[in-house]
Order: C-alpha cells, then structure tokens, then sequence
C-alpha cells in the first residue's frame, strides 16, 4: 500500500509542476520570438548573483516574460544603488514568503 502512496504524492508533485509550466508557457505567449530574445540576451550579459530585482518583486508570482524583462531592465541599469537597494529588500521578500 505505501508504495502506492508514494507513487501518487510523485505524480501529484509530477502534475502540480505541469501546471505551473503551462501558466509560464502561457505567459510566453504573449511576447514575440525576437522580443524575447533580445530581453534574454540582454539579461544574460550581468554576471548572476545570490539575489536580484525578479527575486524581490514577487518571485513566482510573476510571469516569465516579464521576469526575463525585469532582468533585462537590471542588466541595462548596472547601478551600484540599484545593487544595493535590491541587497537591502532580499531579506524582507525571503521572509514575506514564510
């Protein structure tokens, strides 16, 4: 019986990530190939870190082709303030999720 369980909870697991999928495939939708591109681009020149402006703006809230914009917007701006005003907002965003 208990292996039974087990399978479920994963298939469960298995389809709850299926669905989270479709609404971000969704979401790309809305967007042209070459205007995703150029926002992936563009978000793929900054260097990755522990944190960033998607991470503290709602996380999975937040659809993917804005994700990839916010991240391009932050590639584009390269501030120092920025940097640390999204440092100073990681920790109330990480515990605001709790």
């Amino acid at each position: 019986m208990e292996k039974w369980s087990m399978q479920s909870n994963f298939g469960n697991t298995i389809q709850s990530f299926t669905k989270s999928t479709k609404k971000q495939a969704g979401s790309w939708n809305s967007m042209r190939i070459p205007e995703i591109t150029k926002l992936i681009k563009e978000s793929l020149s900054a260097k990755p870190g522990i944190t960033g402006p998607w991470q503290v703006s709602g996380r999975n809230e937040i659809p993917w082709n804005q994700r990839v914009a916010i991240d391009a917007d932050y590639a584009k701006r390269r501030s120092i303030l920025y940097d640390i005003y999204i440092i100073l907002k990681t920790p109330f965003a990480m515990i605001s999720k709790w």
